[in-house]
């Protein structure tokens, strides 16, 4: 469950990232209940994974330097997709439908919004 939940921090993260509002490390750390350290750790590591994390000064937060996009979960290649939704990608929240290898699990940085 320990990995679940880093997850879970490591999407907060990336969310207050994409609004602007993570703060100061100290701020960010008391907000959720960690250490400063672990802030900076994380932060390494999601720049260490391709995330291109900066912090402004002047807003006072951490920023991404182009629009991108942290997805951890299992998704289906698009024209599984295609076929069967009848559209666009959509992410896949019930993965145990599709039993041909054709689920992935991806954890990565994108700038691609249709995953």
């Amino acid at each position: 469950m320990k990995l679940i939940s880093t997850l879970k921090v490591i999407e907060r993260v990336d969310r207050l990232i994409h609004r602007k509002a993570t703060g100061k490390p100290t701020e960010l750390a008391r907000r959720l209940n960690l250490s400063e350290r672990s802030i900076y750790n994380i932060i390494e590591t999601r720049k260490t994974m391709g995330a291109p994390i900066y912090y402004d000064r002047n807003r006072g937060s951490y920023c991404y330097e182009e629009d991108v996009r942290f997805k951890f979960g299992f998704y289906c290649q698009k024209s599984q997709m295609r076929e069967l939704y009848g559209g666009g990608a959509q992410r896949m929240r019930k993965t145990h439908h599709l039993t041909n290898g054709l689920i992935e699990l991806q954890f990565f940085f994108s700038t691609d919004s249709a995953l």
